[in-house]
């Protein structure tokens, strides 16, 4: 049987040869017959589940009684002929007596093929034909994939240079325009990939929403007709025909002692039909795509192997084992030599093997993901850093999570990174904490910049003769100042530390009173607590309080420090603290008009009420202990704590328990009916939108007067988390979402309880702003993440903590012919606890090219991931979950596409990736298998609502790890792992695993990194000497209880292989900005189903397992 089951011409019993060919000049009639039924049912044959009868089968197993003995094919040998066939009056695309909802009116005929014989041979009979070869065949454009179009089905012109008045109306935030969107129309706009999301809500001008790339044609391409885009059609499973599963899961099914105790899912096709029809625009029938050639007969299958894991998978769940596939080149870039430009696909087959005789670099080596199994590197890289000239004097170390670029090396013209189909952007971020040896300090009285564009001196600037030194950015001439001697600058073994700013890309400045518009102002903390009856019974207050008494000598400032403490439920109360006196507590009941007791002890120095503070906090869960109020004015204790501190700026730190049912802000229980309603009854046009503007506009004013907000949700009802979120999103401050926060579940206070340790006492700048500037030429687009957008290249953020991350769309303003290396600088200025301006300062080089094959080998694929994850949120926000969802297959698809005609040797039934993006279908494989974008009716709202801030937010690691979790295998970590020496302190590096329970034992125990969990998964048949080592134990019942997935202790046994995974588990845990709940899952664990459901590459549910995405992908762009 052939490795791709969905492949008519490769299935059993397809001829090989054929006597009588119709042609379009000689038999007009059989020949658009023979070419209706090839439109009408390939389609749906490709979309079909294979049924390999052939894969190896498991003990107790039963044959599918779907599969019949067929006849012996002559044309095929016995070893590669299949004894079983899907009978074709079980497919009722194949009958011609019934008509098929899934074809359109217009494409539906009395000519179908009464079996898939004869199907097959009137296609054989087209391919086979020398006169058909040359027939008109609709062309794929690739730059419409990527135009913006206008909801009337216009494409919109563009502009990216904002006009001086709006400009100037953006200095106030008090004004939105409101932006333009790019959504297209339901009826006639195309989906295209997340190229062209719509740009974060915070933008103000609008004229920043244009689009990177215009529906441009390269001169020897036709510009398409809007009926003749390509179409996506669907790939929906038949009716009735649902995806087998192996081992069989009947009653007279045992487990061996190596099989998996998993046998209870589900599985259901994959829902993408109505998701996907709803990409095309074409209006008729699309134009006839006959294949160029025959396809060959295909060796016998390799798939699936002999199934031993510890989780039972279904057939279609492996990837295909390395086939006898011949190794294949890409195609040489866009020249056939100096200066002479050539049609892509122009040259003939011959000179292009000619043309690659020379070895490839690594990163272009071709992959054909269809043969290719182990694709994941052994230990978790870093992202790639640009390879810059080695002229450049740098004696630090580049940290690519600071600042990266999705392209690191970036096209010279909108046209070539139109044909790429890849994006083009920056991530960044700017307070990341890093190590001092790798952060020089600079404290100058002149920090050296351009008089021109006022760009930082780095180590890409040279040096002039007469004092002087070139910008790397305007190329303006600049002066040096006195006492800056450019020889001793430009010596790389210079260790005084005096001349940093030109020997480190990462440098931070000590700038005085010129960076600064008000005198420093002092660090001011105002924390505003939940004490309704939730906050009590779940422990939320407690643990706060706890956590809070233990943080407070380590919480950032000095002696300028100033806290305050306000509480609400069905009122607000402020709590004056006077010395070493019992707070006096001023109830407020009329929530229409609040305003602030006049006494001054709302707001204290911290050095002078520690103890008293303190002592407040220990009593709180106790005088509201017996509180049975079931109301929340959360909005106007919000509003409170901006007035307390609007005057001086500082950080609000919201508790919220329930949904606000009172005051500005509230929703009642049947405005929350309906908007649940609303936003449930249809996920395929599920469109996330807030229910109020109080909350945005409340934090536009925080962010005005300096003010961050910070929340914490720990209610598990709903709670309106998209609307309260705004307080964050535009103040840059943070979100924390704690669902199945109990005091029954230790586990999870004690994750939050850490979190809010690491949030207390992490590093924290005031009053910063963040400025990026960019080589001429390029313009930044878009921006992603918590903040508000002052103008074009300026963000204000009133706090900024070492996990803010942003992400940074680019455009072109015009094409960089004459420039070698483009610049992106960063530079955040913030003001220190201690009331110093600082000025960190970031600069990456990324090397311009005229090639495409510099762009693929170039690719960042984990910036490219996490790039098209914030634009999925975008598209989510701004359209729908349907329309984000085909954004994503279009990303990857259009990608191979284009990669397709770079690399035209390349077989037709392949799958083809250059080795730097092999990762990328299996991460947006991941980012559809996201909470998030999942068509599930068991993800809450609010769950949805907080993976938007979370893709929007998170660290580039961090994020990687909520879309492709990593697996590690404990039971052998000796054996995989490597130590270390970092900050003089053991840094342990473990091995990865594919993401799949192929790869799993019964017998094994594993570790899965899943970003939020971290689950601690005990195989049935684990070694009880291993038990005994690690948790002291000789069970896995003496560890966990059989209803409980946390750990009684995780006891510290003095031996090599306990040590290494304490130290594995501590690693992953102190290096992220939320702590993870652990998980510890047993086979008769109730909620085991955990593990599973987070192995990406697997079948779950109604998910698509990543062998049948490559073949749907492949499908797809086959059309």
């Amino acid at each position: 049987m052939s490795k791709y089951p969905i492949d008519p011409s490769t299935a059993p019993g397809y001829p090989q040869s054929s006597v009588y060919k119709p042609t379009a000049s000689s038999h007009p009639q059989l020949y658009h017959q023979a070419q209706q039924s090839y439109q009408n049912v390939v389609p749906n044959l490709a979309a079909q589940p294979s049924h390999p009868a052939h894969y190896h089968q498991q003990p107790g197993t039963q044959i599918n009684p779907h599969l019949v003995p067929s006849k012996p094919n002559p044309h095929i040998p016995p070893s590669q002929s299949n004894p079983y066939t899907l009978p074709s009056q079980l497919n009722p695309h194949l009958r011609s007596s019934h008509s098929n909802p899934h074809i359109p009116p217009s494409l539906s005929g009395p000519n179908i093929p009464h079996s898939q014989t004869q199907l097959v041979q009137g296609m054989n009979n087209l391919q086979m034909n020398p006169a058909t070869q040359n027939i008109p065949v609709k062309s794929f454009n690739p730059a419409t994939q990527y135009a913006a179009i206008a909801p009337n089905g216009q494409q919109k012109s563009t502009s990216v240079e904002p006009s001086a008045a709006n400009i100037k109306s953006q200095i106030s935030p008090q004004i939105i325009p409101p932006p333009t969107r790019t959504t297209p129309s339901k009826h006639s706009g195309e989906i295209t990939s997340m190229l062209h999301a719509p740009t974060h809500p915070g933008v103000l001008n609008s004229q920043l929403n244009a689009p990177i790339h215009r529906s441009t044609a390269p001169p020897h391409q036709p510009q398409m007709h809007p009926t003749q885009s390509s179409q996506v059609t669907n790939m929906s499973t038949p009716p009735g025909i649902k995806p087998q599963m192996s081992p069989s899961t009947s009653s007279q099914f045992y487990p061996s002692p190596n099989q998996s105790h998993f046998l209870n899912y589900d599985a259901s096709s994959q829902p993408w039909g109505q998701n996907i029809q709803r990409g095309s625009i074409t209006q008729g029938p699309p134009a006839p795509v006959l294949p160029a050639t025959p396809l060959p007969i295909q060796g016998q299958s390799q798939y699936p192997p002999t199934q031993q894991s510890g989780v039972a998978q279904f057939q279609n769940n492996l990837t295909p084992n390395p086939g006898s596939t011949p190794v294949l080149f890409p195609q040489h870039p866009m020249q056939t030599g100096p200066g002479q430009p050539r049609i892509p696909g122009s040259a003939p087959v011959n000179q292009f093997n000619q043309t690659h005789q020379q070895a490839l670099p690594p990163e272009l080596e071709p992959i054909n993901l269809l043969d290719t199994r182990n694709i994941l590197p052994k230990y978790i890289p870093d992202p790639p850093l640009p390879k810059v000239s080695t002229g450049v004097r740098t004696k630090t170390q580049f940290d690519p999570y600071m600042l990266c670029s999705t392209l690191n090396s970036i096209p010279y013209s909108k046209s070539l990174l139109s044909k790429s189909k890849l994006p083009l952007g920056v991530l960044i971020q700017p307070f990341r904490d890093i190590q001092s040896d790798k952060l020089p300090i600079v404290s100058t009285s002149c920090i050296i910049r351009c008089t021109n564009c006022r760009t930082y001196i780095n180590p890409y600037i040279s040096f002039l003769s007469g004092r002087k030194w070139k910008c790397n950015i305007c190329h303006r001439a600049n002066a040096l100042p006195d006492g800056f001697n450019p020889d001793d600058a430009m010596k790389a073994n210079n260790i005084t530390g005096s001349y940093s700013e030109v020997q480190s890309p990462i440098v931070e400045y000590i700038a005085n009173s010129d960076y600064a518009l008000r005198p420093p102002q002092p660090p001011v903390y105002v924390f505003v607590l939940d004490v309704s009856n939730a906050s009590v019974v779940s422990g939320a207050l407690s643990a706060f309080c706890k956590t809070l008494i233990e943080c407070i000598d380590e919480i950032p400032g000095d002696s300028r420090t100033q806290v305050g403490l306000i509480t609400f439920n069905h009122s607000i109360q402020f709590y004056g603290i006077r010395g070493n006196l019992p707070a006096h507590i001023y109830d407020i009941l009329d929530l229409e008009e609040v305003f602030l007791p006049t006494n001054n002890d709302l707001l204290v120095y911290l050095k002078e009420v520690k103890e008293s503070f303190k002592q407040l906090l220990r009593d709180l869960p106790s005088i509201w202990g017996n509180s049975h109020s079931s109301d929340s004015c959360v909005g106007v204790a919000a509003e409170s704590a901006y007035k307390m501190i609007s005057q001086c700026g500082g950080r609000i730190t919201i508790l919220i328990a329930q949904r606000p049912t009172r005051g500005n802000g509230a929703m009642s229980s049947e405005q929350a009916t309906s908007y649940l309603k609303k936003h449930t009854s249809n996920l395929e046009s599920l469109q996330l939108s807030a229910s109020t503007d109080f909350y945005k506009k409340l934090a536009l004013d925080c962010c005005e007067k300096q003010v961050g907000v910070d929340v914490f949700v720990t209610c598990s009802q709903f709670t309106d988390l998209l609307s309260i979120s705004a307080l964050s999103r535009y103040s840059s401050g943070q979100v924390r979402y704690y669902p199945a926060l109990s005091q029954e579940s230790p586990n999870r206070i004690k994750a939050f309880q850490e979190d809010l340790h690491r949030y207390f006492t992490r590093r924290i700048g005031f009053e910063a702003v963040m400025r990026i500037r960019c080589s001429p030429g390029l313009a930044l687009h878009t921006f992603h993440g918590n903040c508000f957008v002052r103008s074009t290249d300026l963000l204000a953020l009133p706090n900024v903590n070492p996990d803010h991350s942003f992400a940074i769309q680019l455009s072109y303003e015009e094409t960089l012919d004459e420039v070698e290396v483009a610049f992106v600088q960063s530079a955040l200025l913030y003001t220190s606890v201690r009331g110093e301006r600082r000025i960190r300062v970031a600069t990456i080089a990324l090397p311009v090219t005229t090639k495409l094959m510099d762009v693929y080998a170039s690719a960042n694929t984990q910036a490219i991931a996490a790039f098209v994850a914030k634009m999925a949120v975008d598209r989510l926000i701004e359209s729908s979950l349907g329309d984000a969802r085909t954004g994503l297959i279009n990303v990857v698809g259009d990608l191979i596409k284009s990669y397709s005609v770079f690399c035209p040797a390349n077989r037709s039934n392949s799958l083809t990736l250059p080795t730097s993006l092999r990762l990328l279908p299996l991460y947006l494989l991941g980012l559809l298998k996201h909470p998030l974008l999942r068509v599930n009716s068991l993800i809450q709202l609010d769950e949805r609502s907080y993976q938007t801030i979370l893709l929007k937010t998170l660290p580039l690691d961090e994020l990687l790890s909520s879309i492709y979790p990593t697996l590690y295998s404990l039971h052998d970590i000796i054996e995989k792992s490597e130590l270390t020496n970092e900050l003089e302190g053991d840094h342990i590096i473990v091995q990865i695993m594919h993401c799949s329970a192929e790869k799993t034992s019964l017998t094994g125990t594993y570790l899965l990194d899943a970003g939020e969990h971290l689950i601690l998964y005990l195989g049935a048949n684990v070694s009880p000497e291993f038990l005994q080592k690690v948790f002291g134990v000789s069970s896995p019942r003496e560890l966990v209880e059989d209803n409980s997935t946390s750990i009684k202790e995780f006891p510290v046994i003095e031996n090599m292989l306990s040590e290494r995974i304490r130290l594995l588990m501590s690693q992953i845990k102190w290096s992220r900005a939320r702590s993870p709940v652990l998980m510890v899952l047993t086979d008769t664990s109730h909620c085991k189903m955990e593990f599973p459901k987070r192995l990406v590459e697997d079948k779950f549910e109604e998910t698509m397992s990543y062998y049948e995405f490559l073949n749907f992908l492949r499908s797809k762009i086959s059309k």
